[in-house]
């Protein structure tokens, strides 16, 4: 029964012949033009722009903010004789109210920033307190935070959603140990081995003629990925979890002789227009709480994508700087040269282009209808835009 095991595209001679990391070389030349000057770096933008600043990973309370907190938490003692603690419980109770709304709005890293500063306002009020405030109070108000928050699910899931975003924006922002594939006007792609894992991971970026906007529908439209994603034949949406937030499964064509890859993705969309991007991550999953993820035919493979996703940056109302990058185990023990070289070509340096090709929305483009069906969905998103990016000019 050698269906069951998944390496058995290639015959144990091949397999034998070479590891993995004996081929770097003849694969993609050394990686070493890469790695000299400032190539590595990988960031190819316009001249007439700057990347905004990175999602801040500290968390930090202002002044202003801290000064806001104690004006709310004095108001929020209505009877004038609440104690501190039943104050400190009715303000954090309005707190976690817009966070969670912000949770499913997919607003995570704001949700997870107001709730961190819950905690450092808390912080300052036990350290300020900390001759005044009776040893009892201390622990009472630990006592509503330990309720409120470390024993509730919802925040617990923002923090490890989080946790998995910014762990896909480390690999994103990172510089080290890429190796640059191909570069061409627009784009550049690159490639690295994780260490100590069976796992490869490629990453392109580069600018896309096309307004974010356009950009939003190709991934939102997660059946239509066919129509733009190179080599893949079929997707579908198992559930949609969140307006932005979707499991998904896909099909991808492969060269002879490898069978069809699969792959179960748990895609999600994090608006940060605040921070003036969209990121989108995925990772495959095999099974989820509350719904059915089917098994896998045996006529293919399932792809582990371990993380992967899109970031996002609008340039101006035409252009949009994208960064796809996808951590992954192809289950294949050895690659032969050919595969890899295929894989980095015909897929990774053609993503760029066709979301520029398909992104225009020409007459008769599935996507229009799609669009459609979705208006009020669309309609969010582009005021969320407009919104934020008046936010934007205004706080400069």
């Amino acid at each position: 029964h050698h269906h069951h095991t998944t390496n058995d595209d290639f015959p144990a001679a091949a397999a034998a012949a070479a590891m993995f990391s004996g081929l770097r070389t003849r694969l993609f030349g050394s990686g070493a033009d890469g790695a000299a000057g400032g190539e590595s770096k990988g960031k190819d933008v316009p001249a007439d722009f700057t990347l905004p600043p990175p999602i801040p990973v500290a968390i930090t309370l202002s002044e202003e903010e801290h000064g806001e907190l104690c004006r709310r938490l004095g108001e929020a003692g209505t009877g004038g004789g609440a104690g501190a603690a039943a104050r400190f419980e009715a303000l954090l109770a309005t707190e976690l109210t817009e966070a969670h709304q912000e949770f499913k709005d997919d607003k995570i890293f704001a949700a997870d920033s107001r709730i961190k500063k819950m905690r450092l306002f808390l912080g300052r009020l036990l350290e300020a307190g900390g001759g005044t405030l009776p040893a009892g109070v201390k622990e009472e108000l630990m006592g509503v935070w330990r309720k409120r928050v470390s024993a509730n699910e919802l925040c617990n899931r923002i923090t490890k959603e989080v946790e998995r975003g910014r762990k896909f924006l480390e690999i994103l922002e990172s510089d080290e140990g890429w190796c640059l594939s191909h570069k061409s006007k627009k784009m550049t792609a690159y490639w690295r081995e994780e260490k100590g894992a069976d796992t490869f991971s490629f990453k392109v970026a580069g600018v896309v003629s096309s307004c974010i906007l356009n950009l939003i529908p190709l991934l939102l439209e997660t059946h239509l990925f066919p129509q733009w994603f190179p080599m893949m034949t079929h997707s579908e949406e198992i559930a949609s979890l969140s307006r932005f937030h979707k499991i998904v499964r896909s099909e991808m064509g492969m060269p002879f002789p490898l069978r069809q890859r699969e792959v179960i993705i748990d895609g999600r969309g994090w608006d940060a227009m605040e921070h003036n991007r969209i990121v989108v991550t995925s990772s495959s999953i095999e099974s989820h709480p509350e719904h059915e993820i089917p098994s896998c035919p045996e006529d293919k493979v399932r792809v582990d994508i371990k993380i992967g996703g899109f970031e996002l940056i609008p340039i101006d109302d035409n252009r949009t700087y994208v960064t796809i990058v996808q951590n992954l185990n192809p289950h294949i023990p050895y690659i032969p040269s050919r595969i890899i070289n295929f894989f980095l070509e015909s897929v990774v340096g053609k993503l760029l282009p066709a979301m520029e090709k398909h992104s225009k929305f020409k007459k008769g483009s599935p996507y229009l209808a799609a669009m459609a069906k979705r208006a009020e969905t669309y309609n969010y998103i582009e005021r969320r835009f407009h919104e934020t990016k008046k936010m934007r000019a205004s706080a400069t």
